[in-house]
């Protein structure tokens, strides 16, 4: 965990009968992109909140930066869980300017940091008039007050259309790739995820299932799909790399130039096979296959 960011060390959160984190250990690398993956329910905005220090952990502890989370570490760090919320009264620039002299900066850009979330043209009006998207733009601006070293987003384009979301993948990227700053980012979202992420984690029932380099975890060669009956056959023929996909299919991680040759064998020893394609590996997939789904 050396030059990590976070590291969470068995981190357990209870809320009476229910375990929202039980015994977590991670460790986010300082400078890119972190993605925070998980099924409804698997502890990741609970985590999020331990970080921030909005909740405490039951057991177990966290670290930011290397030392133990509090005021003046927190000072380093900006980000917003779930969807924000605002004084509907105030414009964007006042909303802006409140956080940051709440935050005890007198010099915050409140017009460059609009600009950047694009909302430039909402400047000067009130938050309740706000759709669900503009406040998240709203929220990640807030949340880049005092150009802070790690910048924590929890389902960002929550609400954006697809253009919005396009906007807000290109300003993580900018923030971690300008600004250096790294970003935790959770998101439903796998495709994005995977399009922005440099790392990913996947929790599941509160435990951590998979996490490093989304080049490592998803790998960089193609496997052959087959559907086939009986797929279990199939499998045992394919050797002990192939795995099912599915209830008639498997994926064997082979080279092309072998594919002819296993097809061959399968057709040879009485299986029957309605399909074979490559495919690449992707986010969606290994999620999947993580957390049982």
């Amino acid at each position: 965990m050396t030059g990590a960011v976070i590291e969470a060390r068995s981190v357990a959160k209870r809320y009476g009968a229910v375990t929202a984190l039980a015994g977590l250990d991670l460790a986010v690398p300082r400078g890119g992109v972190f993605g925070l993956l998980g099924p409804n329910g698997a502890g990741k905005s609970t985590f999020l909140r331990i970080v921030l220090d909005l909740v405490r952990p039951s057991s177990g502890e966290v670290l930011l930066f290397g030392a133990p989370v509090d005021a003046r570490v927190l000072r380093r760090v900006g980000g917003f869980i779930e969807a924000p919320r605002f004084h509907p009264y105030l414009t964007a620039t006042q909303t802006l300017r409140s956080v940051a002299l709440t935050a005890g900066i007198a010099d915050a850009d409140a017009e460059g940091l609009l600009d950047r979330v694009g909302l430039s043209e909402a400047a000067n009006r009130r938050v309740d008039g706000f759709s669900l998207g503009m406040k998240q733009r709203l929220g990640i601006a807030c949340a880049l007050i005092g150009a802070p070293e790690l910048v924590i987003l929890d389902e960002p384009t929550n609400g954006m259309d697809p253009a919005g979301i396009q906007d807000i993948r290109r300003l993580v990227r900018d923030i971690a790739d300008r600004d250096g700053a790294t970003v935790l980012l959770s998101s439903h979202l796998l495709d994005e995820v995977q399009r922005i992420c440099d790392h990913v984690a996947i929790l599941d029932h509160g435990r951590l299932v998979t996490s490093g380099p989304i080049a490592d975890l998803l790998g960089s060669g193609d496997r052959l799909r087959i559907a086939a009956t009986p797929i279990a056959r199939a499998i045992e023929i394919a050797g002990a790399d192939a795995r099912a996909d599915g209830e008639d299919a498997m994926l064997a991680p082979i080279a092309r130039a072998d594919a002819p040759a296993l097809i061959a064998a399968l057709v040879g020893a009485g299986i029957a096979v309605s399909e074979a394609r490559w495919v690449r590996g992707d986010l969606e997939r290994l999620f999947f296959e993580r957390t049982g789904q």
